[in-house]
C-alpha cells in the first residue's frame, strides 16, 4: 500500500509515511527470506469458537485468511507451526521498529492513541463496577510502555505489570515506576509475577499466539475471581477488513494469525469462564485509510471514486461516526469478566 496522505487526519499522526514505509521493506524481505526456507506449516480450526467450517476470505502474499462460517471471526491457516513462528517473530524487525521509530512518536500515540484509549476504557470499567485504584494491572503486550504511563498518571493501580518479549522496549518500560517487566511470552511468564491480577489489558495483542486456547488459559488462571480483561483489537467485522480485505493497513502476512468478530470473542470467553459483558468501537481511522487508499488507485478502479467522494473532512468524520455507532470499524473493545464457575 502507498501510504502517501497528504491531509490532516489521525491515520497520518501516528503512522506516518517513513516510519510505516521503512518498516514495510525490511519486513517483505525477511517474509521473503523467511518463508524460502520452506518452514513448516499446519491447518487450524477457527481459534476464537473452535469451528471447522470455513470458506476462503482473502490471499496475502500466499498467506490464506479463512471466515469461520461460526462465528465469522478470521484466520490464517495453514500457518506456521508453534516452533516455526517462534523464530520467525525472533527474527522479524519488529524490534527495529520500537527502537527506532516509536519513541519519535511517543507524544502524538500518546495524545491521540492511548490517551483517548484509556479514557473509554476506563470509563467502560467504572461502569461495570471497577473501583480504582486496583490493587494490579498487567498489560501484555506492553510495547514500550506508552499504555501503562497513561495509567499511571491516572492512578489506576498500586502496582504493574508488563509483559513483553521485545528486548528492545525493556529500557523504556525499566522508566516506569511501580512496574515489573515479564520478558518472555504470556504462556511462560512467572505465575508468581501475574497470578492475582485485577485487570488485564489486550492492547492489539490477540491476533498474534498461535494459540489463543494456551493463551487464554493463562490469562484466565492470571485473573483473580471477577477479575477483568479488557481488550481492543482488530475486527474481523470492521469497515477497513471487509472492504479492503488483504489490502487493510493492519494486515501483515504471518504477523496477524487471526481476527476476532463480537460473537467470536463470546465464544472464545466461553471456553475460558471470561463472559463478555460489554463491546463498544474504538475504530477511529476506517475512513482515513480507504481514503489514503483510494488516493493512489488507477481512475478505472472499482474503489477509485472513493477519493472524490471522501475529500471534504466533516464526511469522513460523519460517515466515521455511525460506522463506531453500529459496531463496524476496524478495532473493537471487549471487556470480558471471570466468572465464578
Amino acid at each position: 500500500m502507498d501510504y502517501d496522505l497528504k491531509m490532516n487526519s489521525l491515520f497520518e499522526k501516528t503512522k506516518p509515511k517513513e516510519a510505516l514505509l521503512r518498516y514495510d521493506k525490511a519486513f517483505s524481505a525477511f517474509l521473503s527470506n523467511f518463508m524460502a526456507d520452506n518452514p513448516e506449516m499446519v491447518e487450524v480450526h477457527c481459534p476464537f469458537c473452535e469451528g471447522e467450517a470455513f470458506f476462503e476470505a482473502f490471499i496475502l502474499e500466499n498467506c490464506r485468511y479463512l471466515r469461520c462460517k461460526t462465528c465469522e471471526s478470521l484466520y490464517n491457516s495453514p500457518r506456521l507451526s508453534k516452533k516455526e513462528l517462534n523464530n520467525f517473530y525472533s527474527k522479524q524487525p519488529i524490534e527495529n521498529f520500537y527502537s527506532e521509530s516509536l519513541p519519535s512518536l511517543r507524544e502524538r500515540r500518546i495524545q491521540f492513541i492511548m490517551q483517548p484509549r484509556w479514557n473509554i476504557l476506563s470509563n467502560k470499567l467504572i461502569n461495570n463496577g471497577v473501583t480504582f485504584p486496583v490493587d494490579k494491572v498487567m498489560e501484555v503486550g506492553a510495547g514500550i510502555g506508552y499504555f501503562i504511563e497513561v495509567m499511571q498518571k491516572d492512578n489506576a493501580a498500586r502496582r504493574y505489570v508488563a509483559v513483553e518479549p521485545a528486548k528492545a522496549s525493556h529500557p523504556y518500560l525499566q522508566c516506569l515506576p511501580n512496574t515489573d517487566i515479564v520478558s518472555t511470552v504470556l504462556e511462560e511468564a512467572p505465575a508468581g509475577i501475574c497470578c492475582e491480577s485485577n485487570l488485564i489489558f489486550l492492547n492489539s495483542v490477540i491476533e498474534h499466539p498461535f494459540s489463543l486456547k494456551s493463551f487464554f488459559d493463562k490469562i484466565s488462571h492470571y485473573l483473580k475471581p471477577e477479575g477483568i480483561v479488557a481488550i481492543v483489537d482488530m475486527h474481523s467485522g470492521g469497515f477497513d477488513i471487509e472492504i479492503l480485505k488483504g489490502e487493510a493497513q493492519n494486515v501483515n502476512p504471518h504477523l496477524i494469525l487471526q481476527i476476532g468478530s463480537i460473537e467470536g470473542l463470546r465464544q472464545l470467553g466461553k471456553l475460558h469462564n471470561l463472559d463478555l459483558i460489554d463491546t463498544f468501537s474504538m475504530g477511529e481511522m476506517d475512513i482515513d485509510i480507504l481514503y489514503s487508499y483510494s488516493r493512489n488507485l488507477p481512475l478505472n478502479h472499482p474503489l477509485s471514486g472513493f477519493s472524490r467522494l471522501l475529500e471534504k473532512s466533516a464526511l469522513r468524520k460523519d460517515i466515521q461516526a455511525v460506522l463506531k455507532k453500529h459496531l463496524a470499524t476496524g478495532y473493537n473493545g471487549y471487556i470480558l469478566q471471570k466468572n465464578l464457575k
